[in-house]
């Protein structure tokens, strides 16, 4: 199949004992089948049309590095969250629009900080009252899902991609609440502690999982959907959560993984050796990391594997992952990194409902990384591949993105199908034994 041109196909691969989803009207349907009958844009052999001048993946990807500032203009509410050692994560929840600039001018006012980092667009912080009512919320939001969102390598809730969803999804006919969580020290978040974040850091989500479900009704419905980076460290973090996934205080009722770089260290490779990904993505890449490094080197700094001057040696992001990211989260080298984070080595041990989209010509997640392999031995995956889109790119004609629809119909498919009080069923996964030397998880 050509990876350029104009239609691009969908393919849909799944396990032939795909776990059985129990129905609100008393019958069950596979995953498979909710996924390909259900969802139009994920139909076996469906095509759609990408715009005629986004004719192949660099193209499509370059082309959504834009901001796209005059639509889906989505202003959030930010709310800091700390943990028990001292660490901040922030997580934005979209809030209504201002009536005028002044109202805006004088909501912005408000910070929780002394020294408030400059904000991102359409971004103030939520007063007390307003938290107050997230974290006591009346029992009528059981009635509305909540998709919680993550972004990709160096991003947050203000880019483009994060807000065509929030948007799409928050419109009526879907009528979902969403968060996003911004990983450490992105989108303007405070770093407390001296810790960045990496594919495989995983604990971040995993305690804002138990947090909603400490705050939320016991039956409200939660969704993830994670972007690239952010699809990695969720596709790990479901793969080391396993059936605990499942259990009330964690409980994740579907998730989606967009554009994840299955194998990191394939992906690189593929990133230094393609013209394109040796002059373009890796450099720039690298220097967005370099710009976060900058914001944060002072509480960075504390940690003594930290060294700063390292930084006039990054020329793209290997090198950053050589001198910071192996060295601060425990790894050899960068090599070493890559091989351990890789979300595929967890794909087997997601026990949640799970829909993957990759795009065969995203120049960077290269296709050969997608896991055809794996994603047909787990009864809990589908893989949708579409022939065209580049990296979360999927401009169709006309300029709208393919994504944002596509998304929201399948989560719309979940929660109105779906009988989550029965549960998704519990499938024996038949595995050959392997035997672990110890934990899985990165802990520091």
């Amino acid at each position: 199949m050509s990876l350029f041109g104009i239609r691009s196909f969908v393919k849909t691969y799944a396990s032939p004992q795909s776990v059985e989803l129990p129905l609100k009207d008393k019958t069950s349907l596979s995953l498979a089948d909710l996924v390909e009958k259900k969802v139009p844009q994920l139909k076996n052999g469906t095509y759609d049309l990408m715009a005629p001048s986004l004719f192949n993946g660099d193209l499509q990807t370059m082309y959504a590095a834009g901001s796209f500032d005059n639509i889906n203009q989505i202003y959030y509410g930010r709310r800091l969250v700390y943990w028990d050692d001292g660490s901040v994560v922030s997580v934005d929840y979209p809030i209504e629009r201002p009536t005028n600039k002044a109202d805006w001018e004088e909501q912005i006012k408000y910070s929780p900080l002394d020294n408030t980092p400059p904000f991102p667009p359409r971004l103030r912080y939520l007063r007390p009252e307003e938290i107050n009512k997230i974290q006591n919320p009346s029992e009528s939001a059981a009635d509305k899902p909540l998709l919680v969102l993550l972004h990709g390598l160096s991003g947050g809730s203000h880019e483009s991609y994060i807000r065509s969803v929030v948007d799409q999804i928050s419109q009526p006919e879907y009528g979902f609440d969403c968060v996003v969580l911004n990983s450490r020290g992105c989108a303007r978040t405070p770093i407390t502690t001296p810790q960045l974040f990496c594919g495989i850091w995983t604990d971040d989500i995993r305690r804002f999982i138990r947090l909603l479900r400490k705050e939320q009704p016991a039956n409200r419905r939660i969704y993830l959907v994670g972007f690239s980076l952010g699809a990695s460290i969720l596709a790990n973090f479901l793969g080391q959560e396993g059936e605990t996934a499942r259990d009330p205080e964690a409980r994740i009722d579907a998730a989606m993984i967009i554009a994840n770089p299955w194998d990191l260290s394939h992906s690189n490779q593929y990133l230094c050796t393609s013209f394109m990904g040796r002059n373009v993505y890796n450099p720039v890449m690298g220097k967005n990391l370099l710009r976060l490094l900058k914001n944060h080197h002072k509480t960075l700094e504390q940690d003594p594997l930290f060294n700063y001057e390292n930084r006039k040696k990054v020329k793209n992001i290997s090198d950053f992952d050589t001198y910071f990211t192996a060295p601060l989260f425990g790894f050899d080298t960068a090599k070493d990194y890559y091989r351990n984070a890789s979300s595929v080595h967890r794909l087997m041990t997601i026990r949640v409902p799970t829909v993957i989209i990759n795009a065969l010509d995203d120049p960077i997640v290269h296709k050969d990384c997608i896991p055809y392999a794996e994603v047909q031995k787990n009864p809990y995956v589908v893989l949708a591949t579409t022939s065209l889109g580049g990296h979360i790119g999927w401009f169709q004609s006309g300029g709208k993105r393919w994504y944002p629809k596509t998304i929201s119909n399948v989560f719309k498919v979940f929660d109105d199908l779906v009988d989550h009080e029965k549960g998704t069923p519990l499938v024996k996964v038949e595995r050959p034994h392997r035997q672990l030397v110890n934990s899985d998880r990165l802990v520091k």
